[in-house]
Parts: C-alpha cells; structure tokens; sequence
C-alpha cells in the first residue's frame, strides 16, 4: 500500500517493537519484572529497530516544523 512502510522495517514492524516495550512497562509497573529490566529492554527496542522509529518520526516532525520537545 503506498504511504504505508513494508513490514520488514524497522517502521512496518513498529507496532510489535513497541508492543514489546509496552509489555515490559507494565511488567515493571504492576511488580512482575524488576526495574532494573528496564535498561535492557530500552536496549533491545533499540537494536530491534526503535532509533530507526525515533529517527524517523523526528525528520517528519522538523519537516511539518513541529518537533517531540
């Protein structure tokens, strides 16, 4: 579908990279998972395919000139 990034990048598969670090939010928040998992997990959404996502959400926030902060 055009517009719409394939599934295999970082982008397509945002939803479960992002999906993982949820899970792990609310492992941590609800005691199932100590927060010192919370570094690694950063980590692994990171290696995954996360700066990828943050890099690119940044570029299309300068060029509509908005931006995450």
């Amino acid at each position: 579908m055009p517009g719409f990034p394939p599934p295999a990048s970082p982008v397509g598969r945002g939803g479960a990279i992002n999906g993982r670090i949820g899970d792990l939010t609310s492992d941590i928040l609800q005691g199932r998972k100590p927060v010192s998992a919370w570094a690694d997990g950063v980590a692994t959404w990171k290696a995954d395919g996360g700066d990828q996502i943050r890099d690119e959400l940044e570029q299309a926030l300068a060029d509509r000139g908005d931006s995450m902060v």
